[in-house]
């Protein structure tokens, strides 16, 4: 039977590759914003400088963590709050840094960067969590302007609408991203649904052909000698009769089993076969070796044309060799007894048969070959 995928067996949609995309725009503007170094600029101004080459490294080592998951496609996953406990802290350093009433000059580099590390961190996040990040450190800098610039209203509002630009940027990219995110899940359900109903289409498509052929090879075989008994034309006590029912049994039997689900379908088919032989109370020795391909149904029913034609008319005893080396398997089976048909084998171009007779005994083997 073809087995019903499950839907984690489809390949990555299309949410997937555009978050993807995203994240890599996000990461780009964070990196692009490091590397334009505007804190040189003010660097005799900051004591003690290295406050600053601090917090600059952070957010560094914290991008380019972010680009090497982004490249591997993995989340930041429960590393998350260490990672925005570390963009908060280096923010709180470059703020002690600065000199006395700096915070939102062009000395203060660290505040317009703090919102697209962060958003690095945050973007698999819910969209509440990186709005609270950016209230938690907008709240720090408006500390910092009133502890050192108290009573400075001038100084209050500047913060305040500087915070338009450092903080509304990335913000506005975290809800664009997220409602630009929500549709393309959309987009994807629609996509996976599709996949699914088109493998399923596929799979019933095969299914039904699969049936068709065994109906087919029903009507070839067991239906006419089915009718013939049914109208008197075959003699049930008739030894050529019985014989004809005994191999059409035995085709039957493998018929179900190919409609099974198994590890090895040709075993499973195999095994089936030897207990046609097992039911006449027939001895019979099987042996396997090896490892060998799944080969088509087609293949496994020339393969077993001989064996059937074996284990249904030996007489007393049955042996059956299934060996399989370097993309090839071999079935032989030998039998006492055994009545070939007058006709000899249907040719079948990818399975080779060989029929060897000594006496009352009767090797058939089957040998077929990937290549």
């Amino acid at each position: 039977m073809i087995p019903t995928p499950a839907p984690t067996e489809l390949p990555p949609g299309p949410a997937d590759r555009y978050l993807s995309g995203l994240r890599v725009g996000v990461t780009a503007v964070a990196g692009t914003l490091l590397l334009t170094m505007s804190m040189l600029r003010n660097v005799r101004s900051y004591h003690p400088v290295w406050f600053q080459a601090v917090a600059w490294a952070t957010f560094a080592v914290i991008v380019l963590i972010g680009v090497v998951r982004v490249a591997r496609h993995r989340p930041w996953g429960a590393t998350w709050p260490l990672a925005v406990a570390a963009v908060l802290a280096a923010s709180v350093l470059s703020m002690a840094g600065l000199p006395a009433g700096s915070a939102t000059t062009a000395a203060d580099w660290s505040t317009g960067v703090v919102g697209w590390v962060g958003l690095v961190v945050l973007f698999d996040r819910p969209l509440v969590v990186f709005v609270a990040f950016l209230i938690v450190h907008e709240a720090m800098v408006v500390s910092d302007v009133l502890i050192t610039r108290p009573g400075d209203a001038d100084a209050l509002l500047n913060a305040l609408s500087g915070a338009i630009g450092t903080l509304g940027y990335p913000l506005a990219a975290a809800i664009a991203a997220t409602a630009l995110a929500g549709a393309a899940r959309t987009v994807e359900r629609s996509w996976r649904e599709s996949e699914l109903l088109r493998t399923r289409e596929a799979i019933a498509s095969g299914l039904h052909s699969g049936r068709r052929r065994r109906f087919a090879a029903l009507d070839q075989g067991v239906l006419p000698q089915l009718r013939a008994l049914r109208d008197g034309s075959a003699d049930p006590t008739d030894p050529r009769v019985r014989r004809a029912c005994s191999i059409e049994a035995a085709r039957l039997r493998r018929l179900f089993a190919e409609s099974e689900d198994a590890p090895d379908p040709l075993l499973h088919v195999v095994r089936h076969c030897v207990d046609v032989a097992e039911r006449r109370n027939v001895v019979v020795e099987l042996q396997v070796s090896g490892t060998w391909p799944d080969p088509p149904e087609e293949i496994r029913r020339a393969l077993t044309d001989g064996l059937l034609l074996v284990v249904s008319t030996a007489a007393s005893r049955v042996r059956v060799t299934l060996v399989g080396t370097d993309g090839c398997v071999t079935l032989g089976a030998v039998g006492d007894d055994v009545e070939l048909p007058a006709d000899g084998w249907t040719p079948t171009e990818d399975v080779a048969m060989d029929t060897i007779r000594e006496g009352n005994v009767t090797w058939i083997q089957a040998r077929w070959s990937m290549s």
